[in-house]
């Protein structure tokens, strides 16, 4: 009743058919370290109460269509370290109980539509560090025990207007910080109604389109630092009614336009540090009157109109600190008074 094999660096190239035959209680397998190149289908058929598979950086340059048959009961595959390139169309059906699936590092270049198809139980995906180009359309279609997908670093230039589409009811967290992404398009997350956490922090965004969060009603935190935006447009943020905090940080930002805050009703922080803003303009703020925490901290901020607090009955907390301003107009705090 054999549970557990650590075949872990042992110069391994070729896994010859019926290896496994017999081994029907084995629950974990490692074999890290390899040299496989390739995974030949239904090489692991007879492992049906395996649970934990660590292909890690094993050098596999291919998987054949069917080579996770059989392994209905597990529940964490690693497959990082390698040189995968393509995910196929149902390249992991049949694994229904898979909870985690590790493809980071693996010079994944394209996701077909329906890669992940038949994951049903999948919880966390990590796809960080490959150079994908594009989410196409259904790339992440019918996942919807998924809670968490990691893509930091994923060399994102576009992503398609159903690339998250298809019954992701279960996501609360997209974390894609350190892309290529230059223009967020409209309604690129529309069907993410329960997401909590979007993380697009540390890139080359330059322009936020019209109804681009439409659908985040369940967003709470936004990271938006260290990007290129320079202009936050009238009600950019509309769509964002349960956000509760912001961050703009390092973004070069130039102009916020009035009522670019409008909609977020719960905003509680937002933090503009490190911008290049000159002017905080009239009624900025006006329809956040939740907002407790707002920061501008070395902003070049050079004027403040009499108006641009205007709305925040609740602010404890607000840095100014490390601006240009040579004139503090009189009544500029006047509209924080209680």
């Amino acid at each position: 009743k054999l549970q557990y094999i650590n075949a872990k660096d042992l110069n391994i190239e070729i896994i010859e058919p019926g290896v496994f035959d017999g081994l029907e209680n084995l629950e974990n397998l490692t074999l890290i370290g390899n040299y496989l190149k390739e995974i030949k289908k239904q090489i692991f058929m007879p492992l049906s109460k395996l649970k934990h598979l660590d292909l890690y950086k094993v050098n596999i340059h291919s998987i054949e269509l069917g080579a996770f048959d059989g392994l209905s009961s597990l529940e964490y595959l690693d497959l990082r370290f390698n040189f995968i390139q393509v995910l196929v169309k149902d390249l992991f059906y049949g694994l229904r109980s898979l909870k985690f699936l590790y493809l980071s590092d693996s010079n994944i270049q394209i996701i077909e539509p329906f890669a992940f198809n038949g994951l049903i139980s999948l919880e966390f995906l990590y796809l960080e560090s490959n150079p994908i180009r594009i989410l196409q359309n259904f790339t992440f279609s019918s996942l919807n025990s998924l809670r968490n997908i990691e893509l930091k670093n994923a060399s994102i230039e576009l992503i398609e207007l159903c690339a998250f589409c298809g019954n992701l009811s279960s996501l609360e967290f997209l974390n894609m910080p350190f892309i290529r992404l230059k223009i967020l398009e409209e309604r690129r997350f529309h069907q993410l109604s329960n997401l909590k956490v979007l993380s697009l922090h540390s890139g080359e965004l330059q322009e936020i389109k019209e109804n681009a969060f439409n659908g985040l009603h369940s967003l709470d935190l936004l990271l938006l630092g260290l990007n290129k935006i320079q202009i936050i447009k009238n009600g950019t943020f509309k769509p964002l009614q349960s956000l509760k905090e912001l961050h703009l940080d390092h973004s070069e930002i130039e102009i916020v336009e009035s009522f670019a805050f409008d909609g977020s009703m719960n905003l509680e922080t937002l933090k503009l540090i490190s911008n290049n803003f000159r002017v905080l303009r009239n009624d900025t703020f006006q329809i956040s009157p939740k907002l407790v925490r707002l920061y501008f901290t070395g902003s070049q901020i050079e004027v403040i109109e009499t108006n641009a607090f205007k709305g925040l009955i609740v602010l404890q907390d607000l840095r100014l600190n490390q601006n240009n301003m040579r004139l503090l107009r009189n009544l500029t705090f006047n509209s924080l008074q209680n």
